[in-house]
């Protein structure tokens, strides 16, 4: 209401194509908002690595303050299910393969360590659904080497499912929340030190005595 009818209903309506190419799996599409009443404007930029499509499957995204730019990781089925990054400043990407040559993911969720320039991406394993994490430096435009972590901690396959990561810069640790179907479905934590790299995990349940079922989709 407050940026115009006539605004809404046409974000609207590119939303809802969005929605659609989503489900047909097509591309990565990022919608960048502008909230200023004068402009009253939005882009909708394709960042897609190449015509195959199929790149941009659940998508998460990091925000660099220091360059700017929009860190968007992806499962890519046009690299058999392998990590993909997007670095885009605007309409300007760059595509890394982030996958440090592990097997293919689950759902991600991405975050910046501010601290030690890194981007964290938190995953579940296509082949045992446990919690993974992919850890690349972080550079001007792109990023630089990428290095995969198992964080289970000890956790049985499907331990990993919907992961949502937070980084505590106070304590130095990443937290990653999963739905541990190896617990009937719980949730779990996942803590890990962050020095220049993903170290000392450990685990928790979250569960609290809950019964079956009750980590469904969880946020931290």
């Amino acid at each position: 209401e407050y940026m115009g009818t006539s605004l809404c209903q046409e974000m609207l309506g590119t939303v809802q194509e969005l929605e659609k190419r989503s489900m047909l799996g097509l591309l990565l599409v990022l919608l960048v908002v502008t909230l200023d009443v004068s402009a009253q404007g939005f882009v909708d930029v394709v960042v897609s690595s190449g015509p195959q499509g199929l790149d941009g499957l659940d998508p998460s995204v990091a925000y660099d303050a220091v360059t700017g730019r929009a860190l968007i990781a992806t499962r890519n089925s046009a690299n058999n299910d392998k990590l993909s990054v997007f670095s885009c400043s605007g309409a300007d990407c760059e595509h890394t393969d982030a996958s440090a040559n592990a097997v293919g993911t689950g759902s991600l969720s991405a975050v910046l360590d501010s601290v030690n320039r890194r981007l964290l991406i938190a995953a579940s394993t296509a082949s045992t659904f446990v919690p993974a994490v992919f850890s690349c430096s972080v550079g001007s435009s792109t990023l630089g080497e990428c290095v995969y972590h198992d964080i289970s901690a000890g956790q049985q396959a499907f331990s990993g499912f919907d992961p949502c990561a937070l980084v505590d810069v106070a304590n130095a640790r990443l937290l990653v929340v999963t739905q541990n179907y190896a617990r009937t479905g719980g949730p779990s934590l996942f803590l890990c030190n962050l020095t220049n790299t993903v170290s000392g995990c450990i685990h928790r349940d979250l569960s609290a005595g809950q019964t079956n079922q009750s980590g469904f989709y969880p946020s931290a």
